[in-house]
C-alpha cells in the first residue's frame, strides 16, 4: 500500500481509506448504500488493515449514528492501528441547533461521536457541508476551484464517492439496462446531477483502457483519481468482501501517460466564468486553473 501525505498535518494515509456508509442500512437512504453488521464489519476492517490501509472514515448521519457504533465496535483493541475520520454538519436531531457548523453544535455532535465510537480521540473530523447561516472565520470549506491552490498551500483532499455514486462501477453503459440493484437510486440521473451521456463517454473510454490493461473500470478510475493534483486519499466502500477486494486492485500499478490523458480529456467540463476566461491568458497564470470530473 502507498502512504501520502494528509496535506502538511504530517500524518500519512492510504492511498485508499475505508468509508463505512455501507455501515448499518438505518433508514431507506443508507439501506440501498449497504447493511454491514458488527460481524461483517469486522472482517472487513481485518481485510483493510491486512492490505495496508490505515484511514476508516464514518459520519455521525450515516445510518443516524449506527455506522459509527459499529464502527466502534468492530475496530475493538484495534484503535491504535488506525486512524479515525469522522463528520458533522448534517441534521442529527430536532432541535434547531441540532445542524450546521456552529461552535455550539460542533462541540456537541463531536462529543457525540466519541461517545458512539467508543474511543476518546478522533484523529480527522470534517465539516460534513457548507453551511451558510454560520460565519466562515468558524469553519472551513474546500471548493472545487481552490484545487491549485492547494497545490501551493500543501492542502490534501480526502475524496468521497470516486465510482460517482456507482456510475462507475461497470454496470452502467449505453446500450445497457440499468443495474437492479445500485446505490443510485432509480436512475443514473438520480443522486448528483451528471448528464447520462457524459458517463456513457467516460465509460467507454475507461473501458477501453479495461481492455488494454486486464483491470476492472472501477479499479481504473479509481487509479486515475489516486493520480489527481492535491488527493491524498481516496475513500472507497464495499457492500462486502468480494468488492473490497476488487477495490483494493486499484493501487499498486500505474496508467500509462496516454491512458491518463485519455480519460484527462473525457472527464472534463466545460468550467464556469471566470475560469474559462482565465485559460485565454496562461502565460499570466502561474499554476493551471483547475478542472473537475462531473463523474
Amino acid at each position: 500500500m502507498e502512504y501520502r501525505q494528509l496535506g502538511d498535518s504530517g500524518l500519512k494515509v492510504s492511498a485508499l481509506s475505508f468509508g463505512t456508509g455501507t455501515f448499518g442500512g438505518g433508514g431507506e437512504f443508507f439501506r440501498a448504500w449497504g447493511e454491514t453488521d458488527v460481524d461483517e464489519a469486522k472482517r472487513l476492517i481485518d481485510v483493510c488493515l491486512d492490505a495496508g490501509i490505515n484511514l476508516f472514515d464514518t459520519a455521525d448521519v450515516y445510518s443516524n449514528g449506527l455506522s459509527e457504533e459499529i464502527l466502534g465496535k468492530a475496530v475493538g483493541g484495534k484503535r491504535q492501528k488506525l486512524l479515525l475520520s469522522t463528520k458533522s454538519t448534517f441534521r442529527l436531531g430536532e432541535g434547531p441547533n441540532d445542524v450546521g457548523s456552529s461552535r455550539y453544535h460542533v462541540l456537541r455532535a463531536c462529543e457525540a461521536s466519541l461517545k458512539r465510537l467508543a474511543t476518546d480521540y478522533i484523529d480527522i473530523y470534517h465539516m460534513h457541508g457548507f453551511d451558510g447561516l454560520t460565519p466562515v472565520e468558524e469553519t472551513r470549506d474546500y471548493e472545487w476551484e481552490l484545487m491549485p491552490l492547494g497545490i501551493d498551500q500543501k492542502i490534501g483532499a480526502l475524496v468521497w464517492s470516486p465510482l460517482g455514486w456507482g456510475r462507475l462501477t461497470g454496470k452502467i453503459r449505453r446500450g445497457q439496462a440499468m443495474p437492479a440493484v445500485s446505490r443510485l437510486p432509480g436512475t443514473a440521473e438520480s443522486g448528483p446531477p451528471v448528464p447520462i451521456e457524459h458517463v456513457y463517454n467516460v465509460v467507454h473510454v475507461i473501458d477501453t483502457i479495461a481492455e488494454q490493461t486486464g483491470r476492472t473500470v472501477p479499479q481504473i478510475a479509481l487509479n486515475w483519481l489516486l493520480g489527481r493534483p492535491t488527493v491524498s486519499s481516496v475513500i472507497i466502500g464495499a457492500r462486502n468482501e468480494t468488492q473490497l477486494q476488487q477495490n483494493l486492485g486499484a493501487v499498486g500499478w500505474q496508467l500509462t501517460a496516454e491512458q491518463t490523458a485519455a480519460l484527462d480529456a473525457v472527464t472534463e467540463i466545460a468550467p464556469a466564468y471566470p475560469y474559462w476566461h482565465q485559460r485565454q491568458f496562461a502565460e499570466r497564470i502561474p499554476s493551471p486553473v483547475g478542472t473537475r470530473s462531473a463523474a
